[in-house]
């Protein structure tokens, strides 16, 4: 993915070249979120048990 941003950037007129970055960025991040956000979920819903903090009082 890196080497199509950088042919385009480096390569083309194109007029919105400088705006791939940012937008495959962001589309990266919205990917992860999308695969994180279960989990983080899933991890909310849970109290940490007993065995988590063994030194609490």
């Amino acid at each position: 993915m890196l080497d199509l941003v950088f042919k385009v950037v480096y390569y083309t007129d194109w007029e919105y070249q400088d705006y791939i970055d940012p937008a495959l960025s962001l589309i990266l991040v919205v990917l992860i979120l999308r695969s994180v956000w279960p989990l983080m979920q899933e991890s909310a819903l849970y109290p940490p048990s007993d065995s988590a903090h063994p030194h609490s009082s």
